[in-house]
């Protein structure tokens, strides 16, 4: 095959580079496809024509060159890993260029990897029978113009076989071969192997290094120590320092996933000043394992990963201790509070999510790509974990359910400080997952009972969740699941059952938010042209404390529109931070200007609020814009520009906490009015009810039953008596019965069962003598009044007054 033809193995696909005067003018290529059973081969000619052209092109000085010696040759061992970073490259016409591995012999293929985002070469041979020996590799540079050049490299690889192994320490085994761990595994009865990752590496403002490891184990700790780690502070390509960690999380007997180290910088206030982040590299200097009952684990010798380094804090910063384990339990107590208020007064929590979705559109903005100095980044990853109120354990009850890609990673690191540690929707979302799945469940339900269910069943939950429970849940929880949804569009990889059902749900959630904004304007509308029926009770949460007629009443939906274009900012242009800060902040004046033209609220507090909060992501963004590399291009020198960013820093730091006292402080405040105003209620009750059992006197005489015909006599009133009785008081100040005609006053004798009527005529001296027929009426009157009072007695009394 011609020199200017390549083929890759892995990709299947040919490449061809005809360059200079020695090219045939046509080559014919037979490419054969066969299996163990048989064979097929397609032919076809390449013909080479001399393009005719009267465009001069500019001349190609030469193709792109490694500015560095490469190596020409690497040795490792079997079962060893090395990552071998190359040179940088230039092009002498600074045109751009491409990398090209071309693939080594087939047997030697899959222990060769070249990762072209990092420009690395990886070599992980591990093949007893196929990778042990020597072989080569070729790597082209060409530049990508219109008259293209290539430079070939040409590297030999030595892989050596096994050496004997090292002895047994602490129950931890080093071994320099994979043929050796197999020998080790025999002896000791086990025949399965697994291979230690290192998933993922991330830095916290306080120098604490997570190292995320697949398959987790128990007693991790056992396997890397002190010693089993080289770190490296990477800064523009180079080695700036070599740190020193201390293992923190040390549990021999707790299943792990990740392991914890605290790095030790020679100058913090160094670490990551703009906004190309430093990294960390992390590279195994031994390869260890670990035995466990029916497998043997194997973290191997070379194995390297890289994370970002944010930047650092001093060791006198006040946030001292202060947790996201802290956090978390402050909002679990909050929200269990909040939830047995609620059962009492309504419409908190509400107030409360009202509250935290102000906190969140605040710090969700920590997310765009800029280095702020000081520690108002990790003051608002604290107020945004506080602020979503994540506190089911979702990660352990999706594991249950889904198996997931364990090297999903955040797009940049700043999108893992806001929560958003994946690219799968299902692990982002957290318990907002395990809400949306509850609920629908439930709204299956309330469909299946409305058809085969009792009436006052499906009635019941119609009325108590159609439809201004689910409004609710989405207008709280939008900005999780749009996020969520939108960012798992933005890198799809299909690997494992969890990912493939993170794409249907980022489907469904992002059909649901896009249909849930359209089908709101839709139910305003009608309700502006013609009223709903039930209204409030079925979509009231839509306009809850807005003016109902006018603009105004769209400023739920106005706002969701805002977050879904803030979001789309934020995820789509992750890479261009200063775009995104110019954007967002014209939105915002936007969105002032909406609110103070509109008026949307019937309290002018509740519109001054929002006004405020708006007013203060404009103040945010601009203190982002001053912490950006913005400030390089002035003419300061590096410690004033240094000072100023601090300065910004601060300012940042005085937003998060003004918003954080105006919101909660204003929850705090409709808390105490409600539970004040709900305690002079009961009180008032009380006292009524207090107030009114005085007037109720019970005689205790006790009387023998006798029956007596009915008389009138010539007074003002006429009695009918059931016994002869005498007549304690009448309850006339009471008014336990109302009637106009005629006015029944009766009498109880309590112990005994018999009872006085007497029957007010407003002018018995003008009228007939009176006869009561309705006996029945009466006594259904007395009945309703009497019944709940004296149950007993009343049961006989009512016996012997039926005629």
């Amino acid at each position: 095959m011609p020199a200017f033809v390549t083929f890759e193995d892995i990709s299947a696909v040919l490449k061809f580079f005809p360059t200079g005067t020695h090219c045939p003018d046509s080559i014919t290529i037979t490419i054969e496809l066969s299996d163990s059973l048989k064979s097929i081969q397609e032919s076809f000619t390449l013909y080479l024509i001399e393009p005719e052209s009267t465009t001069s092109y500019p001349m190609n000085s030469g193709p792109p060159l490694f500015m560095d010696p490469i190596a020409t040759s690497l040795t490792l061992d079997l079962g060893q890993m090395l990552s071998y970073p190359l040179p940088s490259i230039q092009d002498p016409d600074g045109d751009s260029f491409t990398l090209i591995l071309k693939p080594p012999p087939p047997k030697f293929k899959s222990a060769v990897q070249l990762i072209s985002s990092t420009r690395t070469l990886v070599l992980s041979p591990s093949d007893v029978k196929s990778h042990v020996g020597t072989f080569s590799i070729s790597l082209i540079l060409r530049d990508d113009s219109s008259q293209p050049l290539t430079s070939e490299y040409t590297i030999a690889i030595q892989v050596n076989p096994k050496v004997d192994s090292q002895p047994e320490i602490n129950n931890q085994v080093s071994f320099d071969s994979a043929d050796s761990i197999a020998e080790y595994s025999i002896k000791q009865g086990v025949t399965k192997v697994t291979q230690v990752n290192l998933r993922y590496a991330k830095v916290n403002q306080r120098g604490k290094l997570t190292i995320e490891i697949t398959p987790g184990m128990v007693g991790l700790s056992e396997i890397i120590g002190n010693e089993t780690l080289a770190l490296e502070l990477i800064r523009d390509g180079e080695i700036a320092e070599k740190l020193n960690y201390t293992v923190v999380n040390q549990s021999a007997n707790v299943f792990q996933r990740s392991i914890d180290l605290l790095i030790s910088f020679q100058n913090p206030g160094q670490v990551s000043r703009t906004q190309e982040l430093d990294s960390i590299r992390i590279k195994v200097l031994n390869t260890s394992l670990k035995i466990e009952k029916q497998r043997i684990l194997v973290l191997y010798k070379g194995s390297t990963i890289r994370g970002q380094i944010p930047p650092q804090l001093n060791s006198d910063s006040s946030l001292g201790g202060f947790s996201s384990s802290d956090v978390s339990a402050v909002g679990m107590g909050m929200m269990a509070g909040n939830i047995i208020l609620n059962i009492v007064i309504s419409g908190l929590i509400n107030q409360l999510w009202k509250a935290l979705s102000e906190l969140s559109s605040l710090t969700i903005l920590f997310m765009i790509a800029i280095p702020v100095q000081g520690v108002s980044q990790s003051v608002s990853s604290l107020i945004l974990q506080f602020a979503q109120m994540d506190i089911l354990p979702s990660d352990i009850i999706n594991s249950y359910i889904f198996s997931f890609n364990e090297n999903d990673q955040p797009l940049n690191p700043y999108f893992d400080i806001v929560g958003q540690s994946y690219t799968n929707s299902v692990r982002n979302m957290g318990s907002t997952f395990l809400f949306f799945v509850s609920n629908a469940v439930l709204l299956i339900f309330i469909g299946v009972a409305s058809v085969l269910g009792p009436n006052k069943l499906s009635e019941y939950l119609k009325k108590k969740f159609l439809w201004n429970h689910y409004i609710r849940f989405i207008l709280q929880q939008f900005v999780t699941l749009y996020l969520s949804s939108i960012i798992n569009f933005n890198k799809m990889e299909r690997l494992e059952s969890g990912d493939f059902a993170s794409y249907i749900v980022s489907i469904f959630v992002f059909a649901i938010c896009i249909g849930s904004l359209m089908g709101f304007i839709k139910i305003i509308d009608y309700q502006q042209i013609q009223k709903i029926e039930k209204f409030e009770d079925r979509f009231g949460t839509l306009t809850t404390d807005l003016r109902s007629q006018g603009p105004a009443s769209y400023y739920q939906v106005t706002t969701l529109l805002k977050w879904m274009i803030t979001l789309n900012i934020l995820v789509f242009l992750s890479e261009f931070p200063g775009i995104q800060v110019t954007s967002l902040y014209l939105i915002s004046i936007i969105q002032q200007g909406i609110i103070l033209s509109v008026k949307p609220f019937q309290s002018k507090h509740d519109t001054y609020l929002a006004f405020i909060n708006e007013f203060l992501i404009s103040i945010t963004l601009l203190l982002f814009m001053i912490s950006s590399d913005l400030l390089n291009s002035l003419s300061c020198g590096e410690k004033e520009i240094l000072q100023i960013k601090f300065a910004a820093g601060i300012g940042l730091l005085s937003v998060l906490s003004i918003s954080s006292l105006i919101n909660l402080g204003t929850f705090a405040i409709v808390v105490l009015q409600q539970v004040s105003k709900k305690l002079s209620v009961k009180v008032k009750q009380l006292m009524k009810a207090y107030q009114k059992n005085k007037t109720v006197k019970i005689s205790q005489e006790k009387h023998e039953s006798q029956v007596a015909p009915f008389s009138e006599e010539g007074q003002n009133h006429q009695t009918l008596s059931a016994d002869n009785l005498l007549m304690s008081q009448q309850f006339q100040q009471t008014n336990i019965i109302k009637q106009i005609r005629p006015k029944l006053i009766p009498t109880i004798q309590y112990p005994s069962t018999t009872m006085e009527i007497s029957c007010i005529s407003q002018d018995a001296s003008s009228r007939p003598p009176l006869t009561i027929e309705n006996h029945k009426q009466s006594n259904q009157v007395l009945e309703k009044d009497y019944s709940k009072r004296f149950p007993r007695r009343f049961v006989k009394l009512q016996n012997e007054f039926n005629p």
